[in-house]
């Protein structure tokens, strides 16, 4: 069996940033590149491609389609070992937001159908915490399905979006 602390040092800091950000996505369907991207910072973001190759030749992910990837079990291992942290999550769910945001303004509904799972499974974990990011993820949630006319999920992504708001903005 293979060495797995001695496999993790040789992970590069953007190997790790990728596998972290896999670890604050909830849903166990297929993570789309364009979400596992869009939390690198800027200055991360040129060597993602790199790093990724990397992980799947390495084994610490695998790829479903040519457009997804998913954490192997040395994946799920590492990130069972080394859980994201409260400001990675708070990251992730900002880019899943502005991510969905730029899907629906370019009307890219593959991309969008794939980030779905992800944004909806957060938006109802997210949800009884009660701030800001809860609020963002139930306001994208409601306007995915409002775009696909799925009428009932929309509204209950609405109503709980109304919810929030209130209690974040009481009226004065």
């Amino acid at each position: 069996e293979e060495d797995f602390f001695a496999e993790d040092e040789r992970l590069t800091p953007i190997m790790r940033a990728l596998l972290q950000i896999t670890g604050c996505l909830i849903s166990l369907e297929p993570i789309p590149l364009a979400l596992l991207f869009a939390p690198l910072a800027p200055h991360a973001a040129p060597g993602g491609p790199v790093a990724l190759a990397s992980l799947l030749q390495q084994g610490w992910l695998t790829a479903p389609t040519l457009a997804t990837v998913q954490p192997t079990p040395k994946g799920r291992a590492f990130l069972a070992a080394h859980p994201s942290e409260e400001p990675a999550r708070r990251t992730v769910i900002r880019s899943l937001c502005g991510l969905m945001w730029q899907l629906l303004h370019e009307r890219d509904e593959a991309t969008m159908r794939l980030v779905e799972p992800h944004l909806c499974e957060l938006a109802d974990a997210w949800t009884p915490r009660g701030d800001d990011l809860a609020l963002m993820l139930n306001m994208a949630a409601a306007s995915y399905h409002t775009k696909f006319g799925d009428v009932h999920r929309a509204r209950r992504y609405l109503d709980r979006a109304r919810a929030l708001d209130a209690a974040l903005n009481p009226p004065s």
